[in-house]
């Protein structure tokens, strides 16, 4: 029904480490907690795990791998739609959009993507993907084929066109 919760966990204390809700799972396969939206109605933004924080130095999703050896993961962010996002990352502040830290301690920053789109890094590599693949181009990729010769869009917006 409307506005109803299927399991609630308050810990109301205002200092110390507390929980909410802990689930704790041993097997190689298992998951601590599970969220899963059965959304079908195609309607609205189904969230299947929402974390939120109100403090001026919250965290509202925590995740870490903290083994100090292996091929461990700290987020993994998967979808099957072709026209997915597998990571989508929004700053309604202005502030930066995403930072990369690497260290011990007090780890520095060695990547920062700003508020309007600068990449900021000690060095950037070029190799790898084709740089086709990182060009917006008129109407939908799927439009274009291998062999197809493009031209900057007239019409601005950062984008190649098929040329005429």
């Amino acid at each position: 029904s409307t506005g109803s919760t299927g399991v609630r966990g308050d810990a109301t204390a205002i200092t110390g480490q507390t929980f909410g809700v802990h689930g704790v799972d041993s097997s190689n396969g298992g998951i601590g907690v599970l969220g899963h939206n059965n959304n079908l109605a195609g309607t609205g933004t189904p969230i299947g795990v929402k974390g939120s924080g109100v403090s001026t130095t919250a965290i509202a999703v925590l995740a870490e791998a903290t083994a100090t050896s292996g091929s461990t993961t700290g987020v993994k962010a998967e979808v099957r739609s072709s026209s997915g996002v597998a990571g989508l990352f929004y700053n309604s502040g202005n502030g930066n959009i995403l930072v990369g830290q690497s260290g011990a301690v007090t780890p520095p920053n060695v990547f920062r993507v700003a508020g309007d789109g600068r990449v900021y890094a000690t060095e950037y590599i070029t190799g790898g993907a084709d740089f086709a693949e990182s060009v917006d181009v008129l109407g939908s990729a799927h439009d274009y084929r291998p062999g197809d010769v493009f031209v900057v869009d007239p019409a601005g917006g950062r984008r190649f066109a098929l040329s005429q």
